[in-house]
């Protein structure tokens, strides 16, 4: 029920209708909207990547992790987190448990992420020594 409320609202708030967060098309006018339902769909239900990538018309988990990203670059956050807001103000709030599970999930794609970023650099260190060595 919180998806289809988060839908409604983000379709309300950017005058777009569902079909058209399912669609395709890449024009402003959906993929804006697209990103901030993807962004509050994942962090504020229980459903993967893969599902809110589904629910919104695609095959991959591609468009949730570029709308986190956007959420972290641009601002998309603070405008996902004001449509939050109007969904809550109907009455539909995150379980204190969902929250932190979420809080956590980012925490550890944040480590992840630096992670991954520090085994390309040994990577490509061991490779440039291997070459010079032989």
């Amino acid at each position: 029920m919180l998806a289809n409320d988060i839908i409604q609202t983000v379709c309300e708030e950017y005058e777009v209708r569902p079909e058209e967060l399912q669609s395709p098309t890449r024009r402003q006018h959906t993929l804006r909207p697209r990103y901030v339902a993807a962004y509050l769909l994942y962090r504020y239900t229980d459903m993967s990547m893969t599902c809110v990538g589904e629910m919104l018309g695609r095959k991959t988990h591609a468009l949730v992790v570029c709308a986190n990203r956007k959420a972290q670059a641009d601002g998309l956050a603070r405008e996902a987190e004001a449509v939050m807001d109007k969904t809550k103000r109907r009455g539909i709030q995150p379980s204190p448990e969902m929250k932190r599970l979420r809080e956590l999930m980012d925490e550890m794609d944040i480590l992840l992420d630096s992670m991954m970023k520090g085994f390309a650099r040994r990577s490509a260190r061991y490779s440039r020594t291997k070459e010079m060595i032989g």
